[in-house]
């Protein structure tokens, strides 16, 4: 169970209903240094100022993240934070915030100026998930199935709704952290023949590393899923 450490606050357990409903929430900034909101349920104190927390609710708002490393930074969140309301146009670009205590103008020497770059990770694509590579007498069929951001809840839909305006995919095949052929498609599938992996890696071989990522007009390539495949 993650421990962590709180000053100027106290937490405490809550049930699985009011967590649902919003109670008991935190931002954890993960590996890669973007922040993940989590809810927890149980909340031991084990030390003053640090509790062991348990029964975590993943998967809220832009999803979750990369594990955070021991020693993150933790923040509550509870009624003193506000969102920002930042504006579509806003988003991508250096911003400055002052940030004073309440009641003092904008000017006054206590004032702290922060500059970071918001992102609209809410919009960016989920990981397809359950990647597949069928072959067939020299042909290849690889598949994937699609997550989404809205309606994944309709269990009557033959499929999740499509939260964007069309339906495309950036394959790549890899070695490590290089990219040796690239494609983009427009479904949850690719096929190709062994003349193909000729042309990328001189033959046809052992394994391919294979990385897909959904396309978003309003975002870009979103999480990559990746796996290697033995042929």
């Amino acid at each position: 169970a993650p421990l962590v450490e709180i000053a100027g606050a106290e937490l405490h357990s809550a049930n699985p209903r009011d967590v649902l409903g919003g109670a008991n929430r935190l931002a954890v900034e993960g590996a890669d240094g973007r922040w993940e909101v989590l809810g927890f349920c149980e909340a031991e104190l084990v030390a003053p100022g640090r509790y062991r927390l348990g029964r975590l609710l993943r998967g809220l708002f832009a999803g979750p993240g990369p594990a955070a490393r021991a020693g993150a930074r933790v923040a509550v969140l509870d009624d003193a934070v506000v969102p920002l309301g930042l504006k579509v146009h806003e988003t991508g670009g250096m911003l400055t915030l002052a940030a004073v205590p309440a009641g003092l103008p904008a000017g006054h020497p206590s004032a702290r100026a922060v500059s970071f770059t918001p992102r609209r990770f809410e919009l960016e694509p989920l990981a397809p998930v359950h990647l597949r590579l069928d072959r067939t007498e020299g042909e290849f069929s690889l598949s994937w199935i699609r997550r989404t951001r809205i309606g994944g809840d309709d269990w009557g839909s033959a499929d999740v709704a499509l939260d964007e305006p069309q339906e495309q995919y950036r394959v790549r095949l890899t070695s490590g952290v290089a990219v040796l052929f690239e494609i983009v498609v427009h479904g949850p599938q690719w096929r190709f023949g062994e003349e193909r992996l000729y042309g990328i890696y001189g033959g046809v071989p052992a394994t391919i590393e294979v990385a897909i990522a959904q396309l978003s007009v309003r975002y870009g390539a979103g999480q990559e899923a990746s796996r290697t495949f033995h042929l």
